[in-house]
């Protein structure tokens, strides 16, 4: 029977097939096992043109944080976590301004609630920061 189908002009589907099916099987493997790596909301994030407010723009409620400057190296001492409802707003204080980094990056970004983010360690370079989610008591 297999090797009838194979030989079919549509003997290319039972590959790909087989092959979609793997990738959504491991992504919800993946959602189960390790939700933290799921709950990136960067893209929920809106910037006025001013950039000092930044809005939730997404459905859900988001934990939003930005870095700023506190005079001293980019060591994320300064990173306050707020929660962000949907269509929810964070206004920037006078005279504060955003940490940045020797690349220039600002560090900015949310996660799905419960997670809230973080600086972890990349996997490759273990003194590679990079922003992450996780929870709380991580």
């Amino acid at each position: 029977m297999l090797k009838k189908l194979a030989s079919s002009k549509f003997g290319w589907l039972l590959p790909v097939g087989g092959f979609l099916l793997a990738a959504v099987l491991f992504n919800l493997i993946s959602r189960v096992t390790n939700p933290s790596s799921h709950a990136y909301a960067g893209d929920c994030i809106a910037r006025s043109e001013d950039g000092a407010t930044y809005r939730n723009t997404c459905g859900y409620e988001i934990n939003f944080v930005l870095c700023l400057d506190d005079e001293d190296e980019a060591d994320y001492s300064s990173c306050p976590v707020t929660r962000l409802a949907e269509g929810d707003s964070y206004q920037m204080g006078s005279g504060q301004f955003l940490e940045t980094d020797v690349y220039g990056n600002r560090h900015v970004w949310a996660c799905k609630t419960p997670f809230v983010p973080r600086m972890k360690p990349s996997n490759s370079n273990q003194n590679l920061l990079r922003k992450a989610c996780g929870r709380k008591d991580d």
